[in-house]
């Protein structure tokens, strides 16, 4: 079967177009869902709507997941084997995402991956507060 990345419903331009040639489901899909919509709103953030709308979008995603980790209602993730085979496969693809972005954008890519992912408790909050205030300045910049 052919695949047609012309299709604009199944790969819009503003997610095939990164210059790491990553769409950000192939990433997000392992997410939790605010911390995947963060991640999508910044991956995407010169590719459609505004800046400030992509940017005041991931806020409001990385405020949700604050409150859910600061209440305690996180869910327990699996640790089965193929858990890591798609951990460490993700991590090759933010590698080359940071590696294409500028402005400061990748390394919050990668915070916002490593809250899911890599940090734990107070230290995901904090991380969280951090991320958060960098698209502050950003927005402000805008």
């Amino acid at each position: 079967m052919t695949i047609d990345k012309t299709n604009v419903i199944d790969f819009p331009p503003h997610y095939t177009s990164h210059p790491s040639g990553i769409e950000p489901r192939e990433i997000t899909q392992y997410m939790g869902f605010p911390l995947g919509c963060a991640f999508k709103y910044l991956f995407r953030r010169d590719r459609k709507d505004t800046l400030e709308t992509n940017l005041l979008k991931a806020i409001t995603y990385l405020e949700f997941e604050l409150q859910k980790r600061q209440s305690g209602s996180i869910l327990i993730k699996k640790n089965d084997e193929s858990y890591w085979k798609i951990i460490e496969s993700c991590e090759k693809k933010i590698e080359k995402i940071v590696q294409c972005e500028r402005g400061g954008y990748g390394e919050i890519l990668r915070s916002i991956w490593d809250v899911e992912f890599v940090l734990e408790g107070s230290v995901s909050v904090e991380a969280i507060r951090v991320i958060i205030k960098k698209l502050n300045r950003k927005c402000k910049r805008v």
